[in-house]
């Protein structure tokens, strides 16, 4: 089930790891790019991703971003909120630990790490008219500062084709501040 503009779906604890796997989400630019994945962010089509261009002068649409992997860091613990499916297993099972999630505005998850007292959420937005996604991630409730560290999941592949590696792709990392690490990808495809 792909839920639109026109429908709003808010699941709680409790639900089956099925609910979190094969409820969809779709938020567009109204230009042709888009983002999508399921409740849990296992992208279980080759369609899904969080930034999937619009480029007509390349031929097609690309997901550049297939994903974002966070972990959240209290003291020395991690918390990984990822989730991706592989032959036999799950791993990480970051979708233990959604507590909501909701479509409308825009979609919205609440994790509730309860263990640590933590709970965060993670926003997705795409701008109308821009090629581009917003992810904001606020703290809700935590005992003291807390770490978030994001993995992102590239993929610079043509929607109707899957890849292994992409040895053209240039993943040079610029380090800005302390706190922030930018990457620079050449080319795409």
């Amino acid at each position: 089930m792909v839920f639109s503009i026109n429908s709003a779906i808010m699941i709680a604890r409790g639900f089956s790891m099925n609910d979190h796997f094969l409820n969809e989400w779709l938020e567009t630019n109204q230009e042709g790019s888009y983002a999508s994945s399921t409740i849990a962010s296992l992208n279980t089509r080759k369609y899904h991703g969080l930034l999937v261009s619009h480029n007509p002068d390349l031929g097609g649409d690309y997901v550049l971003l297939s994903k974002l992997e966070p972990s959240i860091f209290l003291d020395e613990k991690e918390f990984n909120l990822g989730v991706n499916r592989y032959p036999g297993t799950i791993n990480p099972q970051g979708h233990k630990y959604i507590e909501s999630f909701s479509a409308l505005p825009f979609p919205q998850t609440i994790y509730e790490i309860k263990e640590a007292g933590i709970k965060v959420a993670q926003e997705i937005q795409m701008p109308l008219g821009k090629n581009g996604i917003l992810i904001r991630f606020r703290i809700l409730k935590t005992p003291k500062p807390i770490k978030l560290r994001l993995y992102p999941l590239l993929a610079f592949r043509n929607i109707h084709t899957m890849t292994k590696s992409n040895l053209s792709l240039n993943p040079r990392v610029e380090k800005i501040t302390d706190k922030l690490t930018v990457y620079k990808l050449h080319p795409y495809p």
